[in-house]
């Protein structure tokens, strides 16, 4: 009996089987989604950012700090996506698009998606390059629209 399980420990100890080392690492990632946590963090810093301005201008409630829809020229003046403004050089514009969003719908629908599938990713690939495929799909998605 004894040796029995020393057998099983000892198996669970040691993983060999290419299959299992990635199971481990999906689960680890599902389990501690810190990379998803911090990029949802600064989506949501980013959004009442640019929701504070009508709010500190008395133009918005606290409330509407989070849902209230952002005008195209509040949007465009934190960094939005503007083709004029990429044609005269500001492709800081292709970044920071990312992390806007129109009014407090958009803002949930893309945490919860993000929080879905960034779980995933950094189970699958690893924290580091689950923020690199972030970042490289939104610079990439916000090209496409300008071109």
């Amino acid at each position: 009996m004894a040796g029995a399980l020393s057998d099983v420990s000892a198996s669970d100890s040691v993983v060999d089987d290419p299959r299992e080392r990635a199971a481990s690492r999906l689960f680890d990632g599902l389990d501690r989604p810190w990379a998803t946590v911090g990029l949802a963090t600064v989506v949501l810093g980013c959004h009442v950012a640019v929701g504070l301005v009508p709010y500190l201008r008395d133009r918005a409630t606290l409330l509407g700090v989070l849902i209230r829809p952002r005008g195209p020229r509040l949007l465009t003046r934190a960094g939005a996506m503007n083709s004029a403004e990429l044609d005269t050089g500001e492709l800081w514009r292709l970044v920071s698009a990312v992390f806007l969003h129109g009014d407090g719908v958009h803002f949930i629908l893309n945490v919860i998606a993000l929080i879905a599938l960034g779980r995933l990713g950094e189970g699958i690939f690893g924290r580091s390059r689950m923020l690199w495929i972030f970042l490289a799909s939104g610079v990439v998605g916000m090209t496409l629209s300008w071109v």
